[in-house]
């Protein structure tokens, strides 16, 4: 799948869907900054952290609409909690492998 950014007539990345428990326990854990897929969502979730991870994240949140609510650039590793209320969603993203300024708050995203 691929984030598109209706409001800025976009395509972000790709993204791989957390929609089991074992994909939304793991979370991109154990996974390195080069990998194919930059980007997972978790569906009806307002928070996640970065313990054990090894690189830095993007973190995007979105309310139940997609529409984004918070977005928080360069979460370090072994961040305990970052979250929002607002949010039903989450996206992690690899810092630094998409371009930062094709997404901001307010935006409307959807999954292709």
């Amino acid at each position: 799948m691929r984030i598109f950014n209706r409001t800025r007539q976009s395509l972000i990345v790709p993204v791989q869907i957390a929609d089991h428990f074992w994909a939304r326990l793991q979370g991109m854990l154990g996974s390195c900054a080069d990998q194919e897929i930059p980007a997972l969502w978790f569906s009806a979730c307002s928070s996640i952290h970065t313990i054990g991870m090894k690189f830095p994240l993007d973190v995007i949140f979105l309310d139940r609409n997609l529409k984004v609510v918070k977005i928080l650039l360069g979460v370090p590793p072994m961040r305990w909690m970052v979250y929002s209320a607002k949010a039903h969603s989450v996206l992690e993203l690899i810092t630094g492998r998409w371009d930062t300024n094709l997404i901001s708050l307010g935006d409307q995203l959807e999954f292709s």
